[in-house]
Protein backbone atom coordinates (compact mmCIF):
# COMPACT_ATOMS: atom_id res chain seq x y z
CA UNK A 1 0.00 0.00 0.00
CA UNK A 2 2.65 2.52 0.97
CA UNK A 3 4.27 1.48 -2.45
CA UNK A 4 1.78 1.93 -4.84
CA UNK A 5 1.11 5.61 -2.25
CA UNK A 6 5.14 6.95 -3.52
CA UNK A 7 4.21 5.87 -6.88
CA UNK A 8 0.95 7.72 -7.09
CA UNK A 9 2.77 10.74 -5.63
CA UNK A 10 5.89 10.50 -7.83
CA UNK A 11 3.54 10.62 -10.69
CA UNK A 12 1.63 13.43 -9.48
CA UNK A 13 5.60 15.27 -8.79
CA UNK A 14 5.55 14.74 -12.62
CA UNK A 15 2.75 15.92 -13.79
CA UNK A 16 3.17 19.22 -11.77
CA UNK A 17 6.47 20.06 -13.33
CA UNK A 18 5.36 19.40 -16.50
CA UNK A 19 2.35 21.89 -15.66
CA UNK A 20 4.46 24.70 -13.81
CA UNK A 21 6.91 24.58 -16.39
CA UNK A 22 4.41 24.39 -19.60
CA UNK A 23 2.48 27.85 -18.41
CA UNK A 24 6.82 29.51 -18.72
CA UNK A 25 7.22 31.89 -21.56
CA UNK A 26 10.57 30.63 -21.49
CA UNK A 27 11.42 27.29 -24.10
CA UNK A 28 14.09 25.00 -24.17
CA UNK A 29 14.99 24.13 -28.14
CA UNK A 30 13.10 21.28 -28.06
CA UNK A 31 10.08 23.13 -26.73
CA UNK A 32 10.77 25.78 -29.16
CA UNK A 33 10.90 23.06 -31.89
CA UNK A 34 7.40 21.60 -31.16
CA UNK A 35 6.27 25.36 -30.86
CA UNK A 36 6.86 26.33 -34.08
CA UNK A 37 6.40 22.68 -35.43
CA UNK A 38 9.72 22.68 -36.99
CA UNK A 39 12.77 20.17 -36.27
CA UNK A 40 15.52 20.78 -33.30
CA UNK A 41 17.68 20.54 -36.27
CA UNK A 42 16.02 23.19 -38.32
CA UNK A 43 15.74 25.47 -35.44
CA UNK A 44 19.44 25.13 -33.88
CA UNK A 45 20.17 26.35 -37.73
CA UNK A 46 17.50 28.97 -37.27
CA UNK A 47 20.06 30.34 -34.19
CA UNK A 48 23.18 29.63 -35.76
CA UNK A 49 22.21 31.90 -38.85
CA UNK A 50 21.34 34.55 -35.89
CA UNK A 51 17.78 34.53 -37.48
CA UNK A 52 16.13 33.79 -33.62
CA UNK A 53 17.45 35.65 -30.46
CA UNK A 54 18.38 33.43 -27.82
CA UNK A 55 19.40 33.55 -23.73
CA UNK A 56 22.14 31.36 -22.44
CA UNK A 57 21.15 30.76 -19.03
CA UNK A 58 23.40 28.74 -15.97
CA UNK A 59 22.32 25.25 -15.08
CA UNK A 60 24.66 24.62 -12.62
CA UNK A 61 27.06 23.24 -14.88
CA UNK A 62 29.78 25.36 -16.78
CA UNK A 63 28.16 25.27 -19.77
CA UNK A 64 24.78 27.12 -19.86
CA UNK A 65 21.55 25.99 -21.55
CA UNK A 66 19.94 27.47 -24.34
CA UNK A 67 16.31 29.20 -23.98
CA UNK A 68 14.49 30.94 -26.10
CA UNK A 69 11.10 33.60 -25.28
CA UNK A 70 8.05 33.13 -26.84
CA UNK A 71 7.47 36.83 -27.55
CA UNK A 72 10.19 36.64 -29.60
CA UNK A 73 9.04 33.46 -31.00
CA UNK A 74 5.82 35.19 -32.16
CA UNK A 75 7.25 37.60 -33.36
CA UNK A 76 8.94 36.07 -35.69
CA UNK A 77 6.23 33.80 -37.08
CA UNK A 78 3.90 37.37 -37.19
CA UNK A 79 6.14 39.96 -38.63
CA UNK A 80 9.21 37.57 -39.93
CA UNK A 81 11.21 40.25 -37.47
CA UNK A 82 12.60 39.80 -34.38
CA UNK A 83 11.33 41.67 -31.29
CA UNK A 84 13.45 44.40 -30.93
CA UNK A 85 13.26 45.21 -34.82
CA UNK A 86 9.34 45.51 -34.83
CA UNK A 87 7.47 48.67 -35.31
CA UNK A 88 5.55 50.98 -33.05
CA UNK A 89 2.98 49.88 -35.07
CA UNK A 90 3.79 46.12 -35.35
CA UNK A 91 4.64 46.21 -31.33
CA UNK A 92 0.86 47.36 -30.69
CA UNK A 93 -0.06 44.42 -32.84
CA UNK A 94 1.64 42.01 -30.83
CA UNK A 95 -0.12 43.47 -27.68
CA UNK A 96 -3.38 43.37 -29.00
CA UNK A 97 -3.33 39.64 -29.53
CA UNK A 98 -1.62 39.10 -26.27
CA UNK A 99 1.80 37.61 -27.71
CA UNK A 100 3.73 40.28 -25.92
CA UNK A 101 4.07 41.00 -21.93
Amino acid sequence: MIKQLDIIIQSLDRLERKLVSSNSPWLTVGQASDYLKISERHLRRLISQKNLKTYRIPNGKDTGGVRLHKTDLDSKLVFSKSLEKLTRPQRQHMKMLKLED
